[in-house]
């Protein structure tokens, strides 16, 4: 095993049982594997350049690292972060199949599993736990790194940044402790995602209409921000 899946692996022994403990949900041993010996790379190209990614439903238990050697020296801030959102996916997974098991019509069945397909939704579920909510599980420097990054950054472009403040936006509504809950209940399109005041407006309405106004101001804020700057950095 070269220098970063070593790296990798150290972080998930650790923090995998202490994120089994918080969460209430019981993960299979998790398997480090180099990512050049994922057979389906070609097919993702998204897959390119990360420093580790799942494929849960062809490989429900391993997490793929692309390894390379490293100073000793060298701290990786970055590493149990990545860690806990590969982990996440895999937490997602169980959900999906738990909340499958309940599901008996075949329409209401196709339905989820189309939400739960949505690369958006995937990705902010896991973003949302590896920046939100499981934050207590990394250590000082981590936390430090990461109380950083909330007050200058925003998460990374694409499907994590959307489907990250999806996450965000419905649960500043219903409760940070309802995110199992969004979870097993995804949109019914990613327009929902982009726009997540029609998602409580369908799935929590009573809720949603209340904080209509607040949405509204948000979004008129963010346009401002970004005419007068060319980017709204904590819209979220």
């Amino acid at each position: 095993m070269g220098n970063y899946l070593s790296l990798a692996n150290q972080y998930v022994q650790k923090l995998k049982p202490i994120i089994e403990e918080k969460t209430g949900i019981k993960l299979e041993d998790v398997i480090i594997q180099d990512s050049s010996q994922y057979p389906n790379r070609n097919l993702h190209p998204h897959l390119y350049g990360a420093p580790m990614f799942v494929s849960p439903a062809e490989y429900p238990n391993t997490i793929f690292v692309t390894d390379f050697n490293f100073d000793a020296n060298v701290v990786f801030t970055s590493t149990p972060i990545d860690v806990v959102h590969e982990l996440s996916h895999l937490i997602y997974l169980k959900l999906v199949v738990e909340q499958l098991r309940t599901i008996k019509s075949k329409p209401s069945r196709e339905r989820l599993i189309k939400g739960w397909k949505s690369r958006l939704f995937k990705e902010g579920f896991a973003e949302y736990m590896s920046l939100d909510s499981l934050i207590d599980v990394y250590d000082d420097k981590t936390q430090y790194f990461l109380n950083l990054y909330h007050d200058t950054l925003e998460p990374t472009d694409g499907p994590h940044k959307i489907g990250y403040k999806f996450f965000k936006n419905v649960l500043s509504v219903i409760g940070k402790d309802k995110v199992f809950e969004i979870a097993r209940s995804p949109p019914i399109s990613e327009l929902e995602v982009g726009m997540p005041l029609l998602y409580l407006l369908r799935r929590y309405p009573a809720q949603g209409i209340r904080n209509v106004p607040k949405f509204l101001a948000k979004g008129v804020r963010t346009k401002i921000l970004k005419t007068l700057y060319g980017y709204a950095p904590f819209d979220y």
